[in-house]
């Protein structure tokens, strides 16, 4: 499977002063944020480590704005603090796209409940969209199985590739698929934007 990276924001300090956690954390409104609240490096990569989540937990992250803070740079008191507070590290605490918090996954984790969490936030359309974005992962790996496959071709021809007809002909098709998909990835990413 193609390799799918989650980038979160750092929350370096807070604005414990700001009417909601969107504002808190220089987020947009419009869009839902998801926020993992660490207590530890070992809390931060339960979600960073690309083997941890599963696919539908690293595919909706793209329709998230993701912050990660560290539970010792919280406000002691406040909306901003209350948001956020928990029993436990990592904790994950998410908010629809007009900043009202809507879940919290802490405790025991797992990528179930992360994804009911991003539903919550998200709405119905996270599943059409994860659906839409692994066919999109699907056609990348054949993508990239045929563009091993030319180059152990071309490797096996060597200086005779250039005159074989067959191997510029799947060029041009690899070459226009790639195309195609980066087209098809900014559409799919235009949709939850």
């Amino acid at each position: 499977m193609a390799k799918l990276n989650v980038n979160w924001s750092a929350a370096d300090s807070c604005d414990g002063d700001a009417a909601d956690p969107m504002a808190a954390f220089g987020a947009k409104t419009g869009r839902p944020m998801l926020v993992m609240v660490y207590g530890s490096a070992a809390d931060a990569k339960v979600f960073v480590d690309p083997t941890s989540p599963d696919e539908r937990v690293a595919i909706g992250a793209k329709a998230f704005q993701l912050v990660q803070v560290n539970a010792e740079k919280l406000p002691e008191a406040g909306e901003i603090a209350g948001a956020l507070a928990g029993k436990s590290t990592p904790r994950f605490v998410f908010f629809n796209a007009d900043g009202k918090k809507v879940a919290t996954v802490e405790g025991k984790i797992s990528p179930g409940k992360l994804f009911e969490g991003m539903k919550a936030a998200a709405g119905s359309s996270l599943e059409g969209f994860v659906k839409d974005y692994q066919k999109f992962l699907t056609a990348v790996d054949k993508l990239e199985g045929d563009k091993a496959t030319l180059k152990v071709k071309l490797d096996r021809l060597g200086s005779r590739a250039e005159k074989d007809a067959s191997v510029a002909a799947k060029q041009k098709e690899i070459d226009a698929t790639s195309e195609k998909l980066v087209g098809t990835e900014k559409k799919l990413l235009q949709k939850i934007s």
